[in-house]
């Protein structure tokens, strides 16, 4: 469980610095700390610099290494665990991935439009394009369901689905201020409740923010991620 956790917050670290970085700018986002919210806190075990490409903006890990993408070119890198770049590559026909998803041995890669890709990483290709009524903006896989939760650019609403029948169940995001959701990633298997971790931004911070899948409401305070990570 301490291993996994070091993980989960190494790469939330890792994607907070790789977009700003290369941030894909949202209008109406400022990053100026609003101390008047009330947070909970976590301890930074680990970080690493984004020294690949401009951009490096999806993140996934997938127990041995940790992959990014540029949503500005094809562009793919490669690091291992302790934050060391092995390579950078191209796959053909893959492009501008904004956020990633791991189901245990292909990745998924949204890119703000209607289909998401289907790699794989071992050998370095596409295996899919597969077509959703909705654009696939930030993505999650669940892995009790076999189902993905995907997140429209600039919408509050995160749609389940499956790929067999479309969609399943939504959750809605219901604050007094508007948020920018730009990653989703699902709670351990066999989590209990189960959870949904949203990474976002509000008008001042940068913002983890976990809700409860069955009862589709926030569960404890934000964690302000900006407070972790410095420039």
């Amino acid at each position: 469980m301490k291993k996994l956790i070091i993980i989960f917050l190494c790469i939330i670290s890792l994607g907070l610095i790789a977009q700003r970085n290369s941030a894909e700018v949202f209008p109406y986002i400022h990053h100026a700390r609003n101390s008047a919210l009330e947070t909970d806190s976590l301890n930074l075990y680990f970080s690493f610099p984004c020294i690949a490409f401009e951009g490096e903006y999806g993140i996934e890990y997938d127990g041995d290494y940790i992959y990014t993408t540029s949503w500005i070119s094809d562009s793919i890198a490669k690091y291992d665990i302790d934050g060391n770049l092995i390579e950078q590559f191209v796959i053909p026909e893959v492009a501008n991935v904004r956020d990633m998803a791991y189901d245990g041995e292909f990745c998924y890669g949204g890119t703000n439009d209607y289909f998401f890709y289907v790699i794989d990483m071992t050998t370095k290709t596409l295996l899919i394009k597969f077509d959703l009524p909705v654009r696939v903006h930030s993505i999650a896989f669940n892995e009790e369901e076999n189902t993905f939760w995907i997140n429209e650019e600039g919408s509050q609403v995160i749609y389940e689905v499956d790929l067999y029948y479309g969609k399943r169940d939504s959750i809605v995001i219901e604050r007094a201020d508007s948020i920018y959701i730009t990653g989703l990633a699902h709670g351990p298997r066999y989590s209990w409740p189960p959870d949904l971790w949203i990474f976002c931004q509000d008008s001042s911070q940068s913002l983890l923010l976990k809700y409860n899948i069955e009862t589709k409401q926030q569960v404890g305070n934000e964690i302000d991620l900006s407070s972790l990570v410095t420039e």
